[in-house]
């Protein structure tokens, strides 16, 4: 072969290489992430709570004074995150208090919420959620935000 002919063999080659490469770049699948705002504010409120309960036991304070200060917090939570409804689940194997917010306003769950020695039940825009029962103190937390892109559930 003569090198004029094997110049014009590499340049086809090379030019063959960036066509394909810059094809395989422009057809890439583009995926929208999820909304994790609901995740991270589930999260958040599961170790302000904890942090609550803790100080609260510590200092040898009632269920009822607890659960007062956490309706608080959750209150606050809610108001500052208006696009989210927040339902929360407090008590001991004896007594279980539950309520939801949903900007700022607070409705009691007693009529959907059911449980025993095992788990909790509770049905919440026609939806039941189980949680299992811990022996001690039990909390839960509930964030659900309804969004253009449908709605997100974050369980704590």
């Amino acid at each position: 072969m003569e090198k004029r002919g094997q110049f014009f063999l590499i340049a086809a080659l090379v030019i063959a290489a960036v066509l394909l490469g810059t094809g395989i770049v422009f057809t890439q699948a583009r995926a929208q992430l999820p909304d994790q705002s609901a995740s991270a504010l589930a999260d958040e409120m599961r170790d302000e709570i904890y942090e609550l309960i803790s100080r609260d036991a510590y200092h040898g304070n009632s269920s009822e004074h607890t659960w007062l200060r956490i309706e608080g917090l959750v209150q606050n939570y809610s108001l500052s995150n208006p696009s989210n409804s927040i339902v929360i689940i407090y008590g001991n194997m004896t007594r279980l208090y539950a309520t939801s917010y949903k900007k700022g306003v607070s409705s009691q769950l007693s009529s959907g919420l059911t449980y025993d020695a095992s788990k909790i039940t509770l049905t919440y825009d026609s939806i039941q959620y189980i949680f299992l029962r811990r022996i001690g103190i039990d909390y839960h937390i509930l964030v659900k935000k309804e969004g253009d892109d449908g709605k997100t559930i974050a369980i704590r």
